[in-house]
């Protein structure tokens, strides 16, 4: 192992030499980039904790009618003028980016649902990012407080969830705790068997107020033996080695790592990445990229936990489908077979063979077709 890291540092070393003082470390203001300016224009913010906390909510305006579509899900006709979808869409968003995710596939969810919601976690995109925070999924001023909390602030009590990658991790905990509610609580049938909750984790008391109805994930690291990160992710979990590329972060080095988890059809053009770095490094939330990827740690520590909330939501009520780009060489089709593994009646659907790490940016419309049906047979 410190073979290996020697060897690392000095690659490292090697390529910030090669790119010289010519790299550019910073990035453009986000209200130069109008695409961000826009998505920011319209979000607001809400307290957690003493940090600001950005999110976007949509509400369907009144008497709007909905997209006529046909489709199916379970062999069922869906209606071709369905209704609207009473409760909020949460959409949960990955890393290292944002809520900005969502933003080609905002409006083709908004025809849908009667609202959406949009954060973006803790030290991500726009929301505050604090140096040195213990950044976390449930320990310590965990990020899945902040959705409970959110929820709590705009008054929803049922929600339905839309997840990626690190937000899969939030859903797959914010699913356990929902699990762990008694049965007369939760917004489901009950079920003789009971969820193991660890002793040691502080479930936040905003939970009561939240029952989720459905939920749908894209690419993430659901299980740890199946999780492969890429290099730069792997450096930075190494202390002695984080300090060092954290150092050479730029945008360069930002565009080469997203680049490895697109499919090679569907790579992101140089004002696409620009537009990501942008957020990422909003507020200087670059500086923390090790601490953010603490989450990595946590699929490890509370595998058996989130790994159950998967196995039993379908018997408690609570329906999960998998949307899968299977080229995503952190978590395509390699994970998706693990799922099919470990979860009883496994709904899995694979996106094309092209799509990479990002479905909702790769494939957007298939990624609206594919879930619309699914979360509209569950409103029923």
């Amino acid at each position: 192992m410190r073979c290996e890291a020697v060897l690392v540092l000095v690659a490292v070393l090697a390529v910030a030499v090669w790119l010289g003082q010519g790299a550019t470390r910073g990035a453009r203001k986000i209200d130069e980039l109008p695409n961000i300016r826009a998505w920011a224009a319209d979000g607001s913010f809400f307290n957690y904790g003493g940090h600001a906390i950005f999110f976007r909510h949509y509400v369907r305006p009144a008497g709007r009618a909905p997209p006529r579509v046909t489709a199916t899900y379970n062999n069922v006709l869906a209606a071709s003028a369905p209704p609207v979808i009473a409760h909020p869409l949460f959409l949960l968003h990955g890393f290292p980016t944002s809520s900005f995710d969502w933003a080609s596939v905002w409006e083709d969810l908004g025809d849908a649902f009667s609202s959406i919601v949009a954060p973006d976690f803790l030290g991500f995109g726009l929301s505050d990012k604090p140096h040195g925070h213990h950044y976390s999924v449930l320990e310590q001023s965990p990020q899945a407080d902040i959705i409970e909390q959110l929820c709590a602030h705009l008054g929803y009590r049922k929600v339905h969830l839309l997840a990626h990658d690190f937000g899969d991790s939030v859903a797959q905990e914010l699913m356990a705790r929902y699990l762990e509610l008694p049965a007369t609580t939760r917004a489901a049938p009950s079920h003789s068997e009971p969820v193991t909750r660890d002793p040691n984790i502080a479930v936040s008391v905003n939970a009561s107020r939240f029952h989720i109805l459905s939920v749908c994930l894209l690419n993430g690291g659901l299980f740890p033996e199946t999780h492969r990160p890429i290099l730069v992710q792997r450096l930075l979990l190494m202390p002695a080695v984080a300090p060092i590329v954290k150092f050479f972060n730029c945008e360069m080095f930002f565009r080469a790592s997203m680049n490895q988890v697109f499919g090679n059809l569907t790579q992101r053009t140089p004002a696409q990445i620009e537009e990501m770095w942008a957020l990422f490094s909003h507020k200087d939330g670059a500086e923390n990229v090790d601490l953010l990827l603490r989450y990595m740690h946590e699929r490890v520590t509370h595998r058996e936990r989130w790994v159950a909330a998967l196995q039993l939501a379908g018997s408690r009520g609570v329906a999960v489908r998998l949307i899968n780009g299977p080229l995503d060489p952190i978590s395509g089709l390699h994970m998706t077979k693990r799922y099919e593994q470990l979860v009883s009646n496994p709904d899995v659907v694979l996106l094309d063979n092209h799509i990479g790490h990002y479905p909702q940016l790769e494939d957007p419309s298939e990624v609206v077709r594919l879930y619309l049906p699914f979360v509209r047979f569950m409103a029923q």
